[in-house]
C-alpha cells in the first residue's frame, strides 16, 4: 500500500493556480454556508495579489489553508505592514491528527520570515488553541477600518516587535 505524503506549500495570490483557488473555496464550504460561488466572488473581491496562502496537503488533497492577507496598520501618527491571519481550516474528516498544530508551527514560520508582526480575530472557544501555538491576546484597544467586528472576537497577536501602550488605539486597516 502507498504512503500519502503531507506537504506544506506556501503561495502568493498572483502565483496560485486556479485549481488551488477552486479546492480552497470548496474546504472553505465545509465551514461556510456560503455557496461556491460565493466563496470564489468573496476571494476575488478580498484577496490581494501578496497575499499569502498557506496550503497542507494530504497526497494531491488540499486538507488545510490559512490566508495571511498584507495590511496596513496605524498606531498614532505611525503607518506600518503586518499580516491578518485568517481563515484556519482543516478538512473535518481530517481534524483528528493534529493537522491544525502543523499548519499553525508552519504558519508562525510563515509570519517570521515576513517579518512582520500578525493579528487575528478569534473567539474565547478557540483562544486556546492559538494560546498554545504561541498567539497571545490583545489587551489594547483595536479596531478595523471597513470592518465590523462582534463584541465577542478577541484579538491576537504574533511575532509583535514593539509593545502597545494600552492607552495607544491601534487602527487596523482590512482593505
Amino acid at each position: 500500500m502507498k504512503k500519502l505524503k503531507i506537504k506544506l506549500v506556501s503561495y502568493k495570490t498572483n502565483a496560485i493556480s486556479k485549481k488551488n483557488i477552486t479546492e480552497i473555496c470548496k474546504l472553505k464550504m465545509e465551514h461556510w454556508r456560503f455557496s461556491y460561488p460565493s466563496q470564489v466572488s468573496w476571494f476575488k473581491k478580498n484577496i490581494y495579489k501578496h497575499d499569502i496562502h498557506n496550503c497542507l496537503f494530504y497526497g494531491k488533497k488540499l486538507i488545510g489553508y490559512t490566508c495571511l492577507r498584507k495590511r496596513k496598520l496605524n498606531l498614532g501618527e505611525k503607518k506600518s505592514n503586518y499580516l491578518l491571519f485568517d481563515t484556519l481550516i482543516i478538512k473535518k474528516s481530517m481534524q483528528k491528527f493534529k493537522f491544525g498544530k502543523m499548519l499553525m508551527r508552519f504558519n508562525n514560520s510563515i509570519i517570521k520570515k515576513n517579518k512582520l508582526t500578525s493579528f487575528l480575530l478569534t473567539t474565547r472557544k478557540t483562544c486556546g488553541f492559538y494560546k498554545k501555538s504561541n498567539w497571545s491576546k490583545c489587551n489594547y484597544e483595536f479596531f478595523f477600518l471597513n470592518h465590523k467586528v462582534k463584541k465577542n472576537k478577541i484579538l491576537m497577536v504574533f511575532n509583535q516587535k514593539k509593545k502597545i501602550k494600552r492607552k495607544e488605539a491601534l487602527v487596523l486597516l482590512s482593505a
